[in-house]
């Protein structure tokens, strides 16, 4: 996901992106739950999603965090 600001939408907006390199992965259980869940978004919750909240979805559809931590 990468966030692009757009005249009249200074907040940004998602744009979901691929690499060829990940084509398989979107295949897996992970991802089909996750343009599920995009999919029914509101158009108004899509517009405003910040990349904390993509990132609790992406928990919430089975994906590991695996973000290096401070100790």
């Amino acid at each position: 996901m990468s966030w692009h600001w757009l005249i009249g939408n200074e907040d940004g907006v998602a744009r979901l992106e691929a690499f060829s390199d990940s084509f398989a992965a979107l295949g897996r259980p992970e991802f089909k739950r996750l343009l599920s869940r995009l999919a029914r978004l509101p158009k108004d919750a899509a517009n405003q999603m910040a990349p904390t909240s993509f990132c609790a979805l992406l928990v919430e559809c089975g994906f590991e965090d695996t973000t290096p931590t401070k100790r």
